[in-house]
């Protein structure tokens, strides 16, 4: 086989899903899969192109079902794997019995990779430290290789090419699935130690300037540093009116926004969340800040066009004492300090007793002011993040080239 055909990566498929367009594309219905199947051309790759079991320890989890109990060793699958690391928060324990014969077929160390096999494919975790022992079940097992450099295989593992071959080459139709097999076969570029040493110190210095911008986003708040001179007012006293949504105006709805239905319809839910559809009703007009009653309580946002409000989210519109943008961040700490997420719901009558302190309209002005300043580095900061993970992805796709 030549070096050409070599490097053209095709994944096994037990099933092709193709799209109606792709068919419809031409008059020729051909139904053939191998007509729609993409094949990946590394013809032209820098390096040689090797079946990632050559060169690595393949494994993975256990397949069978250990009994549960309430206290042992954490046996983690593919759902406890997210965004690149392991979450402890809801896991199933397995006995010391059990952990050592899971371990016999794949004991996880440190500088291993771990990567989910079913449901959401991808998403490679390193191992860096074992504070936790624990057991896998039904997840990839990369065991760390001389061949490479642990991050320099995890950010492979993370990028598009591998993701969209492994797209191809999974299975299920409700829930995907990889195999074992399709891992040890997948082919992967395998540069030098040294360049590989090169690739990880220019993606360790784009992901600290990552994990600095992205502590910045995490840590800030906007806070009202509060005078004491300040009046105390409860919501009910600001507020032209306070009220909660009530049904969907099915009549005159539509789930995306047009022409006729340009009126955005919101319920409870953070940020883009609680966008339901789009209607031709104004409910409200002015300037208002909404409340979630349900699921996140209590959870503000300034609303400055014409909207209607559904599903029990409460409308605050305030009087001319208090602006909105003022209202939006003195209640964002107010009501979460007071109720957090302790109640079912949040209601009219209970919202109009929250009380805080109330500044002049001048001093209002100067806090909102002080506050969007900071918010605008905190977006600043977003985009940095946004910059660099893709400075990071573009120096692992030329490794592909």
């Amino acid at each position: 086989m030549s070096s050409s055909t070599q490097n053209k990566i095709q994944s096994p498929l037990s099933t092709l899903i193709v799209s109606k367009a792709q068919i419809l594309a031409t008059t020729d219905y051909n139904l053939t899969a191998s007509r729609y199947r993409v094949t990946e051309d590394f013809s032209n790759a820098k390096w040689d192109m090797v079946e990632l079991g050559e060169v690595c320890d393949v494994r993975d989890g256990t397949h069978d079902s250990p009994k549960q109990v309430s206290e042992g060793y954490p046996l983690i699958t593919s759902k406890n794997i997210k965004n690149g690391d392991i979450d402890f928060s809801n896991i199933s324990y397995i006995s010391d019995e059990d952990f050592k014969k899971v371990s016999k077929r794949s004991y996880v160390d440190i500088d291993d990779i771990i990567m989910p096999m079913i449901g959401t494919i991808g998403g490679a975790c390193l191992i860096r430290n074992k504070d936790i022992e624990f057991a896998i079940k039904n997840v990839a097992l990369f065991k760390r290789s001389e061949n490479f450099l642990p991050l320099y295989l995890l950010n492979i593992l993370r990028s598009e090419s591998v993701k969209s071959i492994l797209e191809a080459s999974s299975s299920g139709a409700t829930q995907k699935f990889v195999s074992l097999s399709a891992l040890r076969s997948l082919k992967i570029p395998l540069p030098p130690l040294h360049i590989q040493e090169d690739i990880v110190r220019e993606i360790e210095g784009y992901q600290a300037i990552i994990d600095g911008a992205k502590k910045v986003i995490e840590n800030w708040k906007p806070k009202i540093d509060i005078d004491p001179e300040w009046q105390k007012v409860k919501l009910g006293e600001v507020c032209e009116k306070i009220f909660a949504g009530g049904d969907v105006p099915k009549d005159n709805f539509s789930i995306e926004k047009t022409d006729k239905y340009n009126i955005p319809i919101f319920t409870n839910g953070l940020a883009d969340k609680s966008l339901y559809g789009f209607t031709n009703v104004q409910k409200v007009t002015e300037k208002a800040v909404t409340i979630s009653a349900r699921g996140t309580i209590g959870y503000p946002v300034l609303r400055t066009e014409p909207f209607y409000p559904a599903v029990r989210l409460i409308v605050a519109i305030p009087n001319k004492t208090v602006t909105a943008e003022f209202l939006q961040i003195a209640l964002s700490q107010v009501i979460v300090t007071n109720n957090g997420n302790s109640i079912p719901q949040l209601t009219v009558p209970m919202i109009q007793e929250e009380s805080f302190f109330l500044p002049s309209l001048g001093v209002q002005k100067q806090i909102v002011e002080k506050i969007e300043e900071e918010r605008k580095l905190v977006e600043g900061n977003k985009k940095l993040v946004e910059i660099y993970e893709g400075k990071i992805k573009d120096v692992i796709q030329k490794v592909w080239r």
